[in-house]
């Protein structure tokens, strides 16, 4: 078995900078269970028309070997099954990952869609029960009802009910920051976050907007970063999103910088001067 390892490999080539940034990521968060990465990669893995393939995962993995990252986030189409390509990329390395649900952009779910998430929930967590400290579960991303937050009070209600203890991640979409303040998680495990490209954003009014969330002392995990427009990574907008990730690691906000399919954005992030922790 081809097992990928946290430390570092000696004579590996540095592809990005900002060597310092892993000091802080191994200290960031103080807590009872294995401290969180910050900083990682999301890509998806499955789509309607492109099933799971292993050789993926392998490319992925062989990135985050590069560049010293351990974090990943899996993005799997909500009628594919997750446990398959989860289970492939737990047992080939000791990294962290996230299993994300998707159902394309911005969705309202009906009641059997919020049910179907609830059961795809407890049956990955079932089936990898013995990687809960390496696993975080994303049960749904950009979902418009006006019942979300309910909704995923029952969620996290229903995951911690059945006993599992991985951290949970959901982003919101375009509901209020203070309308998710009171999400309660037993194990305080729980995540929250929004989608963030610098293409377009202004990183002073996200940053201004994440330490508004810190002060309602909510912890954030912004799943779905990028800084890719029309097609195109530019330089200057990575130069934003590179800020954006040193001002948020001290911080303890999390994120992962969306790679389209695989990594198939890793080289012209990298071109375009993208800093990931070494």
């Amino acid at each position: 078995m081809n097992l990928r390892l946290k430390t570092a490999r000696a004579g590996h080539i540095h592809l990005f900078g900002l060597g310092f940034i892993i000091v802080v990521v191994a200290v960031a968060f103080i807590q009872s269970s294995t401290p969180p990465r910050l900083v990682g990669i999301s890509s998806f893995l499955t789509r309607p028309t492109n099933p799971y393939s292993p050789a993926v995962i392998d490319a992925v993995l062989d990135k985050m070997a590069a560049t010293h990252l351990t974090l990943y986030r899996m993005v799997i189409w909500s009628t594919d099954d997750p446990v398959p390509p989860a289970q492939y990329y737990l047992s080939h390395s000791n990294y962290e990952l996230i299993v994300c649900r998707s159902t394309g952009d911005a969705v309202v779910y009906t009641t059997a869609e919020w049910n179907a998430a609830r059961v795809w929930s407890l049956t990955l967590l079932s089936s990898l029960a013995s990687y809960q400290s390496r696993l975080w579960i994303e049960p749904v991303s950009k979902v418009l009802n006006l019942d979300f937050v309910p909704r995923i009070q029952t969620l996290i209600a229903a995951i911690r009910v059945a006993g599992y203890t991985s951290r949970i991640i959901v982003n919101k979409y375009d509901h209020p920051w203070d309308t998710m303040q009171v999400l309660d998680d037993p194990l305080h495990e729980f995540y929250t976050g929004c989608s963030y490209n610098f293409a377009h954003d202004d990183i002073h009014l996200v940053q201004d907007e994440m330490q508004t969330v810190l002060d309602m002392r909510m912890k954030i995990f912004n799943t779905d970063l990028s800084a890719k427009s029309n097609g195109t990574i530019q330089a200057a907008d990575v130069v934003q999103l590179n800020e954006f990730l040193a001002w948020c690691v001290p911080r303890k906000i999390g994120g992962t910088v969306v790679m389209g399919e695989g990594v198939e954005y890793w080289e012209a992030y990298h071109d375009a001067g993208l800093h990931l922790p070494l």
